[in-house]
């Protein structure tokens, strides 16, 4: 796949695909021309990226401008916005094009919804400096087709007695008879990361490439998690990787250490696996 189109916009900022486009002021030069690029594959099975996208970019050849770094990304949109996935520097090749891979971290990739979202796109751009700031001129975004694949179902929102009881989670369309091992990460509010707190027991799907998932999380004492704590379990295949997210909630079985701020914020111990 080749797509050649000239940019239309500024890009207000390095790393933002798709996002942050603001209209070249009216007493700017003449904008540059914005690059080619071609990818090996745009199409890819939910739950995974497989290798990766590899990306051949070239830059125009009445380009005056002296090119500082050339950029390629992978982004999404959903129905309230959208972000950066993934991106690389691409590397001068002899052939003097650029070349690299976005492999994105975490997740991969989710299926449409009804209404066509999460939407994925890829573009390349370079960048270049001119008075004193960096100008950055992108390729039109080219979408990504992501096919059925591997899911995981279950409750986004648990009570903290039902979270200590196990729940379920559902996992289809993994390869058949797949070993699936997974993690699972506690959201810190205090650092805005999600940090590992224990690993999910492998489990070995069946011949359709679905299984089931028990997670219990409590402390070591047998109270409950806090109320909002929020968590994330990663689970992965050969593959296929896919998450699932948790929000502890009130409920009417829930005992009142669950409310109480004193006590440690992660859990003490995590029971997985079934």
């Amino acid at each position: 796949m080749k797509i050649t189109k000239r940019s239309k916009a500024v890009l207000a900022g390095a790393m933002a695909l798709g996002l942050g486009f603001v209209a070249a002021p009216a007493m700017a030069q003449e904008e540059a021309s914005a690059p080619s690029f071609e990818i090996e594959n745009d199409t890819f099975t939910a739950g995974s990226w497989g290798e990766g996208i590899a990306f051949s970019v070239t830059l125009p050849e009445d380009l005056e401008v002296e090119v500082d770094r050339v950029v390629v990304s992978v982004g999404s949109m959903g129905q309230n916005g959208g972000g950066l996935v993934g991106d690389a520097d691409a590397e001068l090749q002899p052939d003097d094009t650029y070349a690299s891979v976005v492999l994105p971290e975490g997740a991969g990739p989710v299926a449409p919804d009804a209404d066509g979202y999460p939407e994925y796109s890829a573009s390349a751009g370079y960048v270049y400096t001119e008075d004193g700031e960096d100008v950055w001129v992108w390729a039109d975004n080219v979408s990504l087709t992501i096919l059925e694949g591997a899911t995981v179902d279950g409750p986004s929102e648990v009570t903290a007695a039902e979270l200590a009881a196990g729940i379920d989670l559902e996992l289809t369309g993994f390869a058949s008879n797949a070993e699936v091992t997974g993690e699972i990460f506690h959201f810190n509010p205090e650092t805005g990361e999600y940090e590992s707190i224990g690993d999910v027991e492998t489990l070995t799907l069946d011949e359709n490439g679905a299984g089931i998932v028990e997670i219990t999380i409590s402390y070591d004492d047998g109270s409950l998690v806090p109320v909002d704590s929020q968590f994330r379990v990663d689970l992965a295949g050969a593959d296929s990787t896919v998450s699932h997210w948790l929000t502890v909630v009130e409920g009417d079985d829930d005992d009142d250490s669950s409310d109480d701020p004193d006590q440690p914020t992660p859990p003490d111990s995590v029971d997985t696996g079934r």
